[in-house]
């Protein structure tokens, strides 16, 4: 599919729910990265060094079939919101079952209040599970939202299992920013690459 095309369904379904239009109203404030607006820039620079031609191509399809102020900065910026130190993200649970069966939760404890078709919704309200195929077969999932184009939590089927969870530890932004410049990696769009290429857990760590 082309990469332009790939997430077109998944885009008009959070564009007729009304999710795009409402994220992308967001003042500063409430936008999904906080950091001074030059670090920002500094960022979008990092993010794009890093985008080949797949990933640009979605984002180009994100931005045609979104609307509303869909744009390449709201894209590229969302995509770092870890690594700006975005405040709050959730806890995860790994168990084993008697019969050796392990798993993986995830829980959704940060919170988003916007205004979508004048009532107030969160993020469970606009999350949705996007199932990744290739050859027409189920390769992988993940819990994505709008705009989204890397992975945060996914699972490759008969594979292996990924979540992200970010603490703040002191002045990381600072860390964060220096570390992207040396070629430190925006880790959604490596997760992602990592997860469709590689089937074992033990290979893709």
């Amino acid at each position: 599919v082309d990469p332009e095309e790939r997430w077109k369904e998944v885009i008009l379904y959070f564009k007729d729910l009304g999710a795009i239009e409402a994220l992308t109203r967001l003042d500063q404030e409430h936008a999904p990265a906080t950091a001074p607006y030059e670090v920002q820039q500094e960022w979008l620079n990092i993010v794009q060094s890093q985008l080949d031609e797949d990933f640009e191509g979605e984002i180009n399809g994100w931005v045609k079939y979104g609307g509303f102020n869909m744009t390449r900065e709201y894209l590229l910026s969302a995509m770092a919101m870890y690594e700006m130190n975005y405040p709050h993200f959730c806890s995860g649970l790994l168990a084993a079952m008697p019969d050796g069966t392990v798993i993986h939760g995830r829980n959704m404890d940060y919170p988003l209040s916007i205004e979508m078709n004048g009532k107030m919704v969160g993020y469970p309200e606009i999350t949705v599970d996007v199932t990744f195929l290739r050859g027409g077969q189920p390769l992988m999932t993940s819990v994505t939202w709008p705009g989204q184009v890397g992975i945060h939590t996914a699972m490759r089927f008969d594979g292996w299992t990924f979540e992200q969870n970010t603490r703040r530890l002191g002045d990381d932004l600072r860390l964060n920013t220096a570390a992207g410049k040396r070629g430190g990696k925006i880790f959604g769009l490596l997760a992602r690459r990592i997860m469709e290429r590689v089937p074992d857990f033990e290979t893709a760590v």
